[in-house]
């Protein structure tokens, strides 16, 4: 998988601003194995606005790939 940095430092969180940050993508991915490429960016993309909480944010691209 690819992806902006937006993805890593979206800054939000339950009671101080931190960012998104590598180990909880890691994990975002883990808990995706299996998944087809769009399902898996959707999902993660899902847990990064839920991070935000509606905090504005910079711009998020992430592109995922299939082993063929």
């Amino acid at each position: 998988m690819a992806y902006t940095d937006g993805v890593t430092e979206a800054r939000g969180g339950p009671t101080e601003p931190a960012m998104f940050g590598d180990a909880r993508l890691r994990q975002a991915l883990a808990t995706g194995t299996g998944l087809p490429p769009a399902a898996l960016v959707d999902r993660v993309l899902q847990l990064v606005d839920e991070w935000l909480d509606g905090q504005p944010h910079d711009d998020i691209a992430m592109l995922a790939v299939a082993a063929g």
